[in-house]
């Protein structure tokens, strides 16, 4: 089943995603789809963890607006409470809102015991800029 989700996925945006003739050959599909058909064999591929690795293939196009959501993703939290933007090897706090222990200005110089710069090397593809001003931390900072 999930492969058949995934090879369909695989052709709306080689076919029928707007950027798909400038962004034709960017994708490599073929590792996620070892990698589903092996946890599927496994019995061990659960709808999250094929949410984790359809959003990892749709990194390849390097466009934040495209993303694949569950229909179990609509009653979750889309944020982390506040906001963030990078400026060298720090996270700077631009709004706070259900967050309450940090405020607009607080810097941030590491997450989990994780130095910015060395998430920021790790978590490259999700970032989708290399300039630290324009990356976008949501996603890094959720799953931290």
């Amino acid at each position: 089943m999930y492969e058949e989700i995934f090879l369909e996925v695989v052709s709306i945006v080689r076919n029928d995603y707007a950027g798909c003739l400038d962004k034709k050959g960017w994708d490599r599909p073929e590792p996620y789809l070892e990698t589903i058909r092996r946890l599927e064999a496994q019995q061990a591929l659960t709808p999250a963890k094929f949410h984790e690795l359809v959003q990892d293939y749709l990194l390849d196009f390097k466009d934040p607006h495209m993303y694949f959501l569950l229909k179990t993703d609509a009653g979750k939290e889309t944020d982390a409470g506040f906001a963030v933007r990078r400026y060298m090897d720090r996270l700077y706090v631009t709004s706070a809102g259900r967050e309450k222990r940090l405020a607009a200005g607080d810097s941030i110089r590491a997450l989990d015991g994780i130095p910015i710069g060395e998430l920021a090397e790790k978590h490259q593809r999700e970032l989708m800029d290399e300039i630290p001003e324009r990356q976008n931390w949501n996603k890094i900072i959720k799953k931290i």
